[in-house]
């Protein structure tokens, strides 16, 4: 499967993948089909050569994520322990939904950060990787991309104190936007009654 977790998008022919997972033409056409079976693979025939792509659906999104999540344990981890010991390490945007294509995000969160090369874990992963890394989740400036963070999967460490301080911040945010709103009425008010 690890062909079409790589290329989501890609039409293989089935001498095409028999010669990637080194099997007989004959065996990768059975596996192909059962892969079709359990709705992980969808497949077309064009000029009678059966073609195979990954099937845009949960099931297949699920196994894709668990795939990812693997790899970046046995890969990344490591070197982020290292770099970073011990961060909490959060997967989110379209990999958090197996919807990834080129690209994976990761929040890093960490006591001292720094840089990581990230080049030759790209390539292993066959993914660019967006690293993100802070001291608090109250450094990231965007809200959507907190929202993300929130929404992502915590892959290494403890991030329940993550949706803590997201919740403290918006309560902040909340009262700056209704003090605001206040304000505003009242300028309002007073326009009128001049």
């Amino acid at each position: 499967m690890k062909a079409f977790f790589d290329e989501p998008r890609r039409e293989f022919g089935v001498r095409e993948i028999a010669k990637i997972w080194k099997l007989a033409p004959a065996t990768a056409s059975q596996r192909l089909r059962e892969l079709e079976r359990e709705e992980l693979l969808t497949r077309r025939i064009f000029r009678k050569t059966h073609l195979y792509r990954a099937a845009d659906n949960d099931a297949f999104r699920l196994a894709k994520r668990h795939d990812l999540i693997k790899r970046l344990h046995a890969q990344l981890l490591p070197a982020l322990n290292k770099a970073f010991w011990q961060p909490t390490v959060v997967l989110f945007g379209s990999a958090a939904v197996g919807r990834d294509t080129d690209e994976i995000d990761l929040l890093v969160l960490t006591e001292e950060p720094g840089p990581l090369a990230t080049t030759p874990y790209e390539k292993t992963i066959k993914r660019t990787i967006d690293l993100f890394v802070h001291r608090t989740l109250s450094d990231l400036s965007n809200e959507q991309l907190i929202y993300n963070v929130l929404n992502g999967i915590t892959i290494q460490g403890d991030a329940g104190w993550i949706s803590e301080s997201v919740r403290i911040r918006s309560r902040k945010s909340r009262r700056t936007g209704n003090a605001r709103k206040v304000s505003q009425h009242s300028a309002t008010r007073k326009n009128k009654k001049s």
